[in-house]
């Protein structure tokens, strides 16, 4: 008789707990008061249906809550999205100011022990430490050569493929580039995607590999479980069930080589201090690092992430802005004529100081990083203390945050802000303005990207090189093809894919 009762109270706790824990969400959590939708509030579960089920939806359900809630809403029962200008910076602090990192966020890439991932603000400032120097702009300067050096591969690539005729999809072309430069900074060995010079089709098993992990992201963030499991399933299974996670994990195990390789091959306590880390892996295994920090998981986890983010992000900004210049004619042809007084010749490399001096080219650069719906994650951040804003005052605890996009889009600073306008740059310097610090596109505050200086340089030296030496063409393509309408970590369009194809029109010269 009391083991049924018992086993009674059991079951009944267990089925009234996901319905008490709805309750408290909607009507006694900490952030039942402020804006939005109680269902949003509710449970994490309505995210997971509009993401998983109905593919990267739920971007446009936090459109929806802005535009009928306002600046601030619960966007779930945990985050608070805000879309505010004015506001953007307090969002994600100060460099030095103390934000944490929720553990269910830390999951999305499946690298618990990168940088990126870490949680407490304290601990994610020792692993970004020995990074710091190594992204700084003193050392992407003296990377220069070799990133023109592969820039330079890419036109003679682009030359050949003129003679050909052949069609270029513009994120694979563009992400071998990217591709060659992190491995190198990373490996000391670049992949040399662009040193075969009759692949024109750039197969790269890395573009393939992080779009499957942002397909996966929402399973991670909701459902962790799952994914750990299938981790472990065998391979022939996986593919049946989700091909996805085999890119993923074939990614990782070669991540995991790479950094054997460098832990056998390297004697961290023997270095000579004094010298200035020539690799990433290098700037990892300083000394004045704890042993618990120069593990095998941790150089993997460190170079999955820094390879994924150095390789996507930049080869996705750079086929944003070419795909803006070729249906603007108009701005395109701004950039070349300014092009020609510092590259009078196609084979021109001038340093990226001299380039980031032209005006209308910093333009397009700060356009093209603006105008692109690539980042739809939210970025959140978690409070260590209470932060006021408005009339609302935010608990410690809570997590905030703010799509990039939404930021870049905000007609507040940017009027028109669908229309791709480099000029609006240089119009608001002459006004004494600066727009770069609403700019959101590597976000802000102590856990900003670190790969800023050298995605900049990137873009300045390729987008040069291109459109001072190539007319190009669309091929069965044009703004819908990086018009996002699927939201996982990155933007995808309604087949799951991104990019424009394009072919060589013209060799200019």
């Amino acid at each position: 008789m009391l083991a049924s009762i018992l086993l009674g109270a059991l079951v009944t706790s267990y089925l009234l707990c996901p319905i008490w824990r709805v309750i408290y969400n909607v009507f006694l959590h900490p952030l039942a008061h402020f804006p939005g939708p109680w269902w949003a509030g509710a449970t994490s579960y309505v995210e997971a249906y509009f993401d998983i089920m109905k593919g990267g939806q739920y971007f446009r359900k936090i459109e929806a809550m802005h535009a009928r809630y306002g600046p601030i809403v619960r966007v779930s029962p945990e985050e608070l999205s805000i879309r505010d200008a004015e506001f953007y910076e307090h969002i994600y602090g100060s460099m030095s100011a103390r934000r944490d990192l929720d553990t269910a966020n830390a999951r999305l890439n499946g690298s618990p022990t990168s940088v990126i991932s870490t949680l407490d603000h304290e601990h994610h400032r020792l692993r970004r430490s020995p990074l710091l120097p190594f992204f700084s702009k003193q050392s992407v300067v003296r990377l220069e050569p070799f990133i023109w050096s592969r820039v330079n591969l890419l036109v003679e690539k682009l030359k050949h493929a003129h003679k050909t005729s052949s069609v270029i999809k513009a994120v694979d072309a563009y992400g071998a580039l990217t591709s060659d430069v992190i491995s190198h900074y990373a490996y000391g060995k670049t992949f040399d995607y662009l040193g075969n010079g009759s692949d024109l089709e750039f197969r790269n098993d890395y573009m393939q590999a992080i779009a499957a992990l942002s397909f996966v992201s929402p399973i991670s963030l909701h459902f962790p479980l799952v994914v750990a499991i299938m981790k472990r399933l065998p391979q022939w299974l996986l593919q049946i069930l989700n091909p996805n996670i085999i890119r993923v994990n074939e990614l990782r195990r070669r991540c995991t080589d790479l950094a054997m390789k460098v832990l056998q091959t390297t004697s961290p306590g023997e270095k000579d201090v004094s010298e200035k880390p020539g690799t990433i892996f290098e700037a990892l295994l300083s000394p004045s690092m704890p042993p618990e920090e120069r593990t095998l998981e941790r150089m993997t986890d460190e170079g999955f992430i820094i390879t994924a983010a150095g390789l996507e992000t930049t080869s996705r900004f750079l086929t944003n802005t070419t795909t803006h210049l070729l249906l603007n004619t108009d701005c395109l042809a701004k950039l070349r004529a300014e092009l020609k007084t510092v590259m009078p010749a196609p084979g021109d490399c001038p340093p990226c100081s001299v380039l980031e001096n032209l005006p209308y080219l910093s333009a397009v650069v700060a356009e093209g990083l603006r105008c692109e719906t690539i980042f739809m994650t939210r970025f959140p951040r978690k409070l260590v203390e209470p932060l006021a804003y408005k009339d609302f005052t935010i608990p410690a605890g809570a997590n905030i945050g703010c799509a990039p996009y939404l930021q870049n889009s905000n007609a507040d600073v940017f009027p028109e802000p669908e229309r791709y306008r480099p000029e609006r740059w240089i119009e608001a310097r002459e006004r004494g303005e600066n727009l770069g610090k609403y700019l959101a596109t590597f976000v802000k505050g102590g856990r900003m990207c670190l790969g800023i200086n050298l995605a900049y340089t990137e873009m300045y030296l390729t987008i040069a090189a291109i459109f001072h030496n190539f007319d190009l063409e669309f091929v069965d393509s044009g703004l819908e093809n990086i018009t996002t309408t699927r939201g996982y970590f990155f933007g995808f369009t309604d087949n799951y894919d991104w990019g424009v194809k394009f072919r060589v029109k013209n060799v200019l010269g």
